[in-house]
């Protein structure tokens, strides 16, 4: 891998300029928010190594993986160089929240408390920065997941993240959740973009996420413009061998004050914003939202073999999944092997503080993401295991194979 890509960065301003000089840069980056939790931690551990067994080495797949955290977790084992070193499948870094805003603690005071083992961030926060994080990454597109989202899928096929070389994403009715949009689109100034009587419109899920860089750093410009008072610049810049607009930005920590205040300081109809309704929103007011975007649900079975992500909200659906309870079969969820669609599922989230991994069903399905076996519809090779780092193995408190 050869890139040629700057980044500037000091107390006032943050300007990002990417330009590759090979095609052969990898398409793809991870961003992972982690609360200073302990169970945050071991969740990190236990997700960044599902992408290191999942993800082939010879793929260059994956460039970047990117942990931010508050500042004082920045000393976990998780950022020690001994990690990184070995790790071969991406380059992992961590990164303050902070400076991912490039705020300062004291701006972010008046709207929301200082994070700890108890609370951690509150989630306007965590939405913001998965927007602006979008400035710290050099692939066309990233992956936003959490330290409750595991990658499941072993990725043999690149369709099974990016079908048709775009960004697979979950088609979400507006109906669901009527408010993200309704909100997104008044602080985004974008009334009438979407047709807001036609709830049936496809918008787009939760984490984890498969987006478009440039249009998530167009939403970050988009704040800055309309809050932070500053104009925005574009410039061509050489992706994957072809010239595609980017923006330029500059995020001073002053423009940074008003566009705390419009999102972490959001009330009344603006209040429910999301960072994944204020994208596509952005994306219908770029109109090039399916140049950049497949919903999973318009996918050929043979390219996705599976839906992108199967969740669950709490230790009873889980073990009843898991031993097959809650279904017609008595046949356990590893006895059914890929016909379950929590198997077949490219990413499986376990819902934070909700599903717990020292139950009877969590420990049976750590062993069976983790622990060599013979199966051969297992999501991940026996070999792949093995290439887990030892600390990792340590964080990730796994139970005996």
């Amino acid at each position: 891998m050869k890139h040629n890509y700057i980044i500037l960065f000091s107390l006032s301003f943050l300007i990002i300029s990417i330009v590759s000089n090979n095609d052969n840069i990898p398409l793809l980056s991870v961003v992972h928010l982690i609360a200073p939790f302990d169970s945050h931690i071991r969740g990190a551990a236990i997700t960044i190594s599902s992408f290191i067994m999942n993800i082939p080495k010879d793929s260059n797949l994956i460039a970047d993986y990117f942990l931010i955290m508050p500042k004082y977790t920045l000393n976990s084992e998780l950022c020690s160089s001994e990690l990184s070193s070995s790790i071969t499948n991406f380059y992992l870094w961590c990164l303050d929240e902070i400076k991912v805003l490039n705020t300062t603690r004291d701006a972010l005071k008046k709207y929301v408390g200082t994070p700890n083992k108890k609370k951690g961030n509150t989630w306007k926060l965590q939405m913001l920065i998965k927007i602006f994080a979008s400035t710290r990454i050099r692939t066309k597109y990233f992956i936003i997941v959490d330290s409750d989202t595991l990658l499941t899928k072993r990725i043999d096929k690149q369709s099974y993240l990016l079908p048709y070389g775009k960004a697979r994403v979950t088609p979400e009715r507006r109906n669901i959740h009527p408010n993200w949009f309704a909100a997104s689109e008044h602080l985004m100034k974008a009334k009438d973009c979407f047709d807001s009587e036609d709830g049936n419109q496809k918008m787009i899920g939760v984490t984890p996420s498969i987006l478009h860089r440039d249009t998530m750093i167009s939403t970050a410009a988009r704040l800055l413009r309309l809050y932070g008072k500053i104009k925005i610049s574009k410039e061509l810049i050489e992706m994957n061998g072809s010239q595609e607009e980017s923006l330029r930005v500059s995020l001073t920590s002053t423009s940074m004050r008003g566009v705390l205040k419009a999102t972490l300081g959001a009330y009344g109809s603006t209040n429910s914003w999301t960072e994944y309704s204020a994208y596509r929103v952005m994306s219908c007011l770029r109109s090039d939202f399916f140049k950049y975007h497949s919903f999973s649900s318009e996918l050929h079975a043979d390219d996705v073999d599976g839906p992108l992500y199967y969740g669950f909200w709490d230790d009873k659906s889980f073990a009843q999944a898991w031993n097959g309870t809650n279904s017609n079969s008595n046949k356990k969820i590893y006895d059914l092997e890929r016909d379950h669609p929590m198997l077949r599922a490219t990413f499986v989230v376990l819902q934070d503080d909700k599903v717990h991994l020292d139950t009877e069903a969590g420990v049976a399905f750590l062993k069976y993401m983790f622990c060599p076996h013979t199966s051969s519809s297992s999501s991940s090779s026996s070999s792949s295991s093995s290439s887990i780092p030892p600390l990792l193995i340590s964080l990730m408190q796994l139970p005996s194979c």
